[in-house]
């Protein structure tokens, strides 16, 4: 007769793996600069169509009567898609972002394993709706909270239950 074999949940990261505010906010600079090109072929193509769309909606009362603030505004959600594919694809694939990659940065769950894509996109959901609400209001404050976390978790890190940590690639046998 053996005895069952305990199982345990998979450790959670040493506090010293947590990653910090700066390299965070590296990660997220090296990410924009990467969509950027993505977000400007986005915006280009609203701005050549503008000119067809105004004048089928140019008697409606909501629209501007100058085209810069309706572009904005369509650039802005046209970029979502885009915004969404990259952030949940790249965490549920990979657990890092392109520019998360680079600094050696990995997102997972609260028990340390990879996200979901379920779990991506709640954190995408999140990290929007504080970016929208709170972060206009009190000046990025949900970023900011991660200097006080024992976890170094943005606001959105603890409604989407995730971390971000460092990355070490294994080490090689031999």
């Amino acid at each position: 007769h053996s005895e069952p074999v305990p199982i345990h949940p998979p450790p959670r990261p040493e506090p010293e793996h947590y990653a910090g505010f700066w390299i965070r906010a590296l990660a997220k600079l090296l990410d924009a600069l990467i969509l950027l090109p993505v977000i400007a072929i986005i915006v280009y193509a609203l701005a050549e169509l503008m000119p067809k769309i105004l004048p089928l909606v140019a008697d409606w009362p909501v629209i501007p009567k100058t085209k810069t603030p309706l572009l904005v505004l369509a650039s802005m959600f046209a970029a979502l898609p885009a915004l969404f594919v990259y952030q949940t694809g790249f965490l549920a694939k990979w657990g890092a972002t392109p520019g998360k990659m680079l600094c050696r940065l990995r997102v997972v769950g609260s028990d340390g394993k990879r996200l979901s894509g379920y779990q991506a996109a709640r954190r995408f959901g999140m990290e929007l709706l504080l970016g929208v609400t709170v972060n206009l209001l009190f000046f990025q404050v949900s970023y900011l909270i991660a200097a006080f976390d024992d976890q170094k978790r943005t606001l959105h890190d603890r409604f989407a239950k995730t971390r971000v940590v460092r990355w070490r690639p294994p080490k090689q046998a031999g």
